[in-house]
């Protein structure tokens, strides 16, 4: 029975941890359905992470939506266990809600660095297989040859892509 209980008690406190990301649907749909979803719009310029990586700090820059203030400090749960992750200090375009009284970045969601927007989801491109599977055709330096090249090319659409959001998003009625 103790089993059981503990079995029990572990399962539902791990759920609270859970994330499953659905596949990127049009980046379209995503972005009206975050507005909506969203408390709060903005732009914020990371300050720290903290060691854990679960609690980030952020100075508020630009408001599209909400009624935080500019400069204002706030702290923010980092979606540890979820994406997007906050990962590096700079700006970021951030859509988040408060729950349970903390502002929380909206969970597979289009948040992301304005230095680095190709770490999220609906910028990304998978990669082919690692050269140890054995479906792979490329060696360890050919991936690594193509991932640079992949960047290279992929970065200044995904950044051209979050300055047209941003814009987008300064039309926008508060």
């Amino acid at each position: 029975m103790r089993t059981i209980l503990f079995a029990l008690a572990l399962v539902l406190s791990t759920a609270n941890y859970a994330c499953s990301c659905s596949p990127p649907g049009k980046y379209e749909v995503a972005l009206s359905k975050e507005i909506e979803y969203s408390d709060n719009v903005i732009i914020g310029e990371i300050l720290e992470i903290s060691d854990n990586q679960k609690v980030i700090t952020l100075k508020v820059k630009e408001i599209f939506k909400g009624e935080l203030k500019q400069g204002q400090i706030i702290t923010f749960k980092n979606n540890y266990y979820c994406e997007p992750f906050v990962d590096e200090l700079g700006d970021w375009l951030i859509y988040s809600r408060m729950l349970d009284g903390e502002f929380s970045i909206n969970p597979c969601g289009l948040s992301r660095s304005l230095k680095n927007p190709i770490k999220n989801r609906y910028f990304s491109v998978i990669p082919p297989p690692a050269p140890q599977h054995p479906d792979s055709l490329l060696s360890k330096s050919e991936l690594e040859l193509w991932a640079s090249e992949l960047k290279a090319e992929q970065l200044p659409k995904a950044i051209k892509q979050t300055e047209l959001e941003i814009e987008f998003l300064r039309g926008l009625e508060k």
